[in-house]
């Protein structure tokens, strides 16, 4: 399975998700709604202990279609990549990677011509993390608010108990509490 995101900015290269569900067993759901007789639907879904389906996350060159494997460390079962982006009038990728138990994030800037992926922000929790502010309905679809003409972004964060945003640099250095006034 593959999930493609827009064209980056200049429209020579596509991001998209490659899911390996080689290894999940088949759930099966009753679908009651689509006749008057029930059918079983099969879902691939790990079970409790079972391993997660392997994700990567590629970058397909529109002319010459080749792709490039995004280079984010960690065992991809062991893994989540729930969002990215491009980065606006950049051909880089913000990508986040959560671990199995959901409590560690961080956040990469990888570059879509090379799949180099540099580790930027992280985040650890002793619950779990997250990823979805519920402020913005942009964020269903995976997105970031970015300021400063890219320079920057905003970064919903619980880290110190209650959930704030933060001003965070590309190179993610610069973490300030997000000025209301500024944005």
């Amino acid at each position: 399975m593959q999930r493609w995101i827009p064209l980056e900015p200049d429209g020579k290269q596509i991001a998209y998700w490659q899911v390996d569900a080689a290894g999940t067993r088949d759930f099966y759901m009753i679908n009651n709604t689509d006749s008057i007789y029930s059918k079983p639907i099969p879902v691939e879904y790990p079970k409790v202990g079972e391993p997660p389906s392997a994700v990567k996350i590629g970058v397909v060159n529109v002319e010459n279609g080749q792709t490039n494997w995004m280079q984010i460390p960690g065992d991809p079962r062991q893994h989540y990549l729930p969002r990215m982006e491009w980065v606006p009038g950049t051909s880089e990728l913000i990508v986040q990677q959560l671990n199995r138990k959901q409590n560690e994030s961080r956040l990469f800037l990888c570059m879509g011509s090379n799949g180099t992926a540099q580790p930027i922000y992280q985040e650890k929790e002793e619950a779990w993390i997250d990823i979805m502010p519920s402020w913005d309905s942009d964020y269903n679809y995976g997105g970031w608010d970015w300021l400063s003409g890219g320079k920057e972004f905003l970064w919903a964060s619980e880290k110190d108990g209650w959930r704030h945003l933060y001003r965070v640099s590309r190179d993610g250095k610069k973490r300030d509490p997000a000025d209301a006034g500024q944005l």
